[in-house]
């Protein structure tokens, strides 16, 4: 047996197919991964076809093994096909009719090249062979495959983008070149008779072991990165195994002619026990160097990110942590841009703590982006953009565009018990590699560590400006003790005012009432005549009337006060509510002989939101005042306007009674507050009418004035009122 060159290279590719196909199909639990892994094992049986057909010399030994490349060839084709359908990853996996369709010809294909000579009939010379009458039977469906994963493999190109699409070139690509070749040495040039060629094709499948390995390096192709490393590894390690081994058996036959001998069984137990030591050193030298040489990034980031994730808890204080993250991150991922946003406590907003490489007016637009938060602190992943470039629906579609008007690559949460303590924006790398599934585990665990940090280091924050500022926080709270006990005292003396009010203007009334009740009800000679006890009783009804405006006025006061009032906005007719307020004035105007006018607008004015009680018990005290402090014979007009352009409704009451000084407005919505005219005219006077009329206004997001151009020449008092209201 002659072992040429070209029958070396085979079984080298051979091996090598070997190895990265298990190791497709172990590492990674994936469909398109197992397809792939299936692809490749497919080209392991055809280079190994090819390997034993070159080395068999018999005839008949090597009419077996060309039908076996044959239908390996079919193999490879049929699972070509296969692997296009389902990469990248399908969302449904392929119906078992489909399944059926694809793998059904193979059956066919078996039976035709082993069991008959209608596709190869026989050996001619060595490495040459016959064709039967079938032989299109493979050639057809070759190419139909062939021809229709390609077709698969380009539209999927097309379609996709991003990372998938980078994965995509490198796999459609190489298996274009790669399978182009073996279609050409394998197939095309033998119906010209040239066998010369064979060997070529198995070695032109390296182009796609190749342009895979850099996919799986660079672009994450089906996340086996870790493994490719793993295996390479453990071929170094077979192979240093293998070549001891076989210099053993050299240097035993060299020394004593025999690995049998004596002497040779003797020494070999003790290189044994220095191989074994031997063994595990150079185990560890090789590992220690692939990660060094071939995976050198991947070997700085995993020592960096671990050693800092060992350090983020002795770190308190958050300034030097954050800038510590963001130094690691970007020297061990070699990145150009990176930014730290923390969610605020009790605030559904982020502040931006650092920035490198990002523009500032770009990171601040991402603040107001709330969903992306809230999508985070839900699913607590972190979100690559080359992953959502196919995703549908409204989320990922505002995120992509989002990241890619920051020009950013991944983003990261921060999440601590169950809640998102901040974000961690990455920019590419400089490397323009992608994010590996390594990269991802590592981050997403140091941000987990980094969100407890942060954390800590918050609270540390907090209590050191608390100790700080203690001495001061102190006196601020006995400046706010000293200003509250000021607040009381003045409440007391409003309470002792309020007592004395109430008791002075529930006596007066009182009295009267009573004094008129008593005289009519007077009998025998001190009877009253009949006009006289007409008018008696009619003003102990007036002295009532006032009592229960007063008792009134001081509820609804407290109420106002103490904020318990009940606003009850709903679709008010305003002119209704004026109308109503004059009825009830009609009478105490014309005992005064007062004209009480109600010049309504030419327009009719809208329905405004409001309360209807309480801004008729606003009109009330207005119109009250207006024709209590009117003298006689005068005149109190009420206007009633509708302000488009700012959207309100204003309620004039003018009338020409006492009029208001500089003094009087300063005081004139006080509680308790009563210009010196008002006192004059009614010691009875609360002095809260006006009060709770600008408490209503306030309550209806409105206001009051007061005009008036001195005394004795009248006011003008204006309620307005919005037409709406935000509830």
């Amino acid at each position: 047996m002659i072992f040429d060159f070209r029958v070396i290279i085979i079984g080298i590719v051979t091996i090598i197919n070997l190895i990265f196909g298990i190791m497709v199909l172990t590492k990674s639990k994936r469909r398109e991964a197992l397809a792939f892994g299936l692809f490749i094992l497919t080209l392991v049986f055809w280079s190994f076809g090819v390997f034993m057909f070159y080395l068999s010399l018999e005839p008949k030994v090597s009419l077996f093994w060309a039908k076996f490349l044959y239908f390996a060839g079919s193999c490879v084709a049929v699972f070509f096909l296969f692997f296009s359908l389902n990469f990248p990853q399908r969302t449904t996996p392929l119906s078992k009719k489909k399944i059926l369709l694809i793998f059904a010809p193979l059956g066919v294909f078996f039976i035709l090249y082993f069991f008959s000579g209608a596709i190869i009939k026989g050996i001619i010379i060595k490495h040459r062979f016959i064709y039967g009458p079938l032989r299109l039977a493979f050639d057809i469906p070759f190419f139909c495959y062939f021809i229709g994963g390609f077709i698969q493999l380009f539209t999927n190109y097309k379609k996709s983008s991003g990372l998938v699409r980078l994965q995509l070139r490198y796999i459609a690509f190489s298996s274009l070149i790669a399978l182009t070749l073996a279609a050409v040495t394998n197939v095309i040039l033998l119906w010209f008779g040239i066998f010369e060629y064979i060997w070529i094709g198995p070695e032109a499948s390296l182009v796609l072991i190749v342009a895979s390995s850099y996919a799986i390096l660079r672009h994450r192709l089906m996340d086996i990165r870790i493994a490719l490393r793993q295996s390479l590894v453990y071929l170094i390690i077979a192979g240093f195994a293998y070549g001891a081994f076989y210099f053993c058996i050299w240097l035993f036959n060299k020394i004593f002619g025999s690995v049998y001998a004596p002497g040779a069984l003797i020494i070999g137990i003790f290189i044994a026990i220095i191989f074994t030591i031997i063994f595990l050193l150079f185990e560890k030298f090789i590992k220690k160097i692939a990660n060094k040489y071939f995976f050198g990034t991947l070997y700085s980031k995993h020592e960096a990110l671990q050693q800092l994730s060992a350090n983020l808890t002795t770190i308190i204080k958050l300034d030097k942590l954050l800038s510590v993250i963001c130094s690691v991150i970007i020297q061990t991922l070699n990145i150009d841009k990176l930014a730290i946003l923390l969610i605020l406590k009790n605030k559904q907003k982020a502040k931006l703590q650092k920035i490198i490489g990002f523009p500032q007016s770009k990171i601040n637009s991402l603040i107001k982006f709330n969903f992306l938060a809230k999508y985070l602190e839900k699913n607590h992943t972190p979100l690559v953009y080359e992953e959502i470039q196919n995703k549908t629906g409204d989320i990922f579609i505002k995120t992509k565009t989002q990241m890619q008007y920051l020009k950013a690559n991944l983003v990261l949460p921060l999440i601590s018990k169950n809640r998102l303590q901040g974000i961690i924006i990455l920019g590419k790398k400089l490397s323009k590699e992608a994010y590996t599934k390594e990269d991802l585990s590592l981050l997403t665990s140091l941000a987990n560590q980094t969100a407890l940090a942060i954390e800590n280091a918050s609270l540390y924050d907090s209590v050191k400006d608390l100790n700080k500022n203690l001495e001061q926080k102190v006196q601020e709270q006995t400046k706010d003790i000293r200003a509250k006990a000021e607040d009381i005292k003045a409440l007391l003396r409003m309470k002792s005012d309020l007592l004395d009010t109430i008791s002075h203007q529930l006596r007066t009334p009182t009295s009267i009432f009573r004094g008129m009740l008593s005289m009519v009800n007077e009998k025998g000679d001190n009877a009253l005549k009949p006009n006289e006890r007409e008018k008696f009783i009619k003003d102990a009804l007036t002295a009532a009337d006032r009592l229960v405006v007063i008792i009134n006025s001081i509820m609804e006061a407290n109420e106002l006060l103490a904020e318990k009032a009940r606003i009850n906005f709903k679709p008010t007719n305003i002119e209704q509510v004026i109308q109503e307020c004059i009825n009830i004035f009609n009478r105490m105007a014309q005992d005064k002989k007062i004209k009480l006018i109600f010049k309504k607008p030419k327009n009719k004015i809208p329905k405004i939101v409001a309360d209807p009680n309480y801004v008729k018990s606003a009109l009330e005290k207005l119109l009250d005042n207006a024709v209590w402090y009117s003298r006689k014979n005068g005149k109190v007009a009420i206007l009633a306007s509708h302000n488009k352009q700012e959207k309100t409704v204003s309620i004039k009451i003018k009338d020409n009674g006492i009029g208001l000084t500089k003094s009087d407005k300063k005081i004139l919505f006080t509680q308790f507050g009563k210009g010196r005219g008002a006192k004059m005219i009614n010691v009875n006077s609360s002095g809260l009418g006006l009060f709770i009329v600008k408490k209503i206004a306030k309550e209806h997001k409105g206001k009051v004035t007061a005009e008036s151009d001195g005394k004795n020449k009248g006011s003008i008092f204006t309620l307005t009122l919005p037409v709406m209201q935000v509830v």
